[in-house]
């Protein structure tokens, strides 16, 4: 029964544990479907003097920045973002006119959008954006929709468990949130455990005390011996 109720105890902690994770998890990631919804607007706003993007919460659903850097993240690599559209744009006259808005176009395996509006979303994934019109990046300062306009922000999406929106990508999360998989590892190990660990314990008690009485028996039945030869010593005197 006892072992019982530490199993028991234990399973708790760890789903206490495994809560805090998730909730951790979404206020980063998950963090709500509102931000899909109604955060974009913001996200674009204030991301045009900062370049800076916006998605359902913060990594892997956070602000996207561009990384200092020239590796992934970058500004640098915001040509390589604008050769992947070059099927969808049209030059004329100098600008580059967006032929089809409502179809996205892949780079690094991945689709991106000329806008909130045209996002698809995709389970498992968190939606990331980033403003077109910003200080930091102009490579798309010359792409215009059909009507005259420019294309305000761009949307794609990461994995929600293992990546962050960082520049126009997604970088890997250096935290990953616990699976569920670990966490039955745990439970189970911890079951098949805690009673080995209870009778080596108690094997090793045992022999302990064994040992400590062996000694206690023996140096009574010495201490009889050397009373019993001091006995016959004193009668022969």
């Amino acid at each position: 029964m006892q072992l019982s109720a530490s199993a028991s105890t234990l399973l708790v902690i760890v789903l206490v544990v495994h809560v805090d994770l998730v909730r951790s998890r979404g206020g980063r990631g998950g963090g709500g479907g509102g931000g899909r919804v109604g955060g974009g607007g913001r996200g674009s706003s204030a991301g045009r003097s900062s370049g800076r993007g916006s998605s359902s919460g913060s990594r892997g659903g956070g602000f996207s920045t561009f990384s200092s850097r020239t590796g992934i993240g970058s500004v640098a690599r915001s040509s390589s973002l604008k050769s992947a559209a070059a099927g969808h744009i049209t030059y004329q006259a100098g600008k580059g006119i967006i032929k089809t808005p409502g179809t996205p176009f892949m780079w690094n395996i991945r689709p991106y959008y000329w806008g909130y509006n045209h996002y698809q979303y995709r389970s498992g994934y968190d939606m990331c954006s980033m403003p077109l019109i910003n200080s930091t990046d102009d490579t798309f300062n010359d792409v215009f929709f059909d009507n005259d306009t420019r294309p305000e922000i761009i949307v794609w999406d990461c994995h929600a468990s293992s990546e962050y929106c960082c520049g126009y990508e997604c970088c890997p999360s250096e935290n990953e949130p616990i699976s569920i998989w670990a966490i039955i590892g745990l439970i189970v190990g911890a079951i098949i455990l805690l009673p080995v660990l209870l009778w080596g314990a108690f094997y090793i008690w045992y022999l302990v005390a064994d040992c400590n009485s062996g000694k206690k028996e023996e140096n009574e039945n010495r201490g009889k011996k050397v009373k019993n030869q001091n006995k016959l010593l004193s009668t022969h005197n």
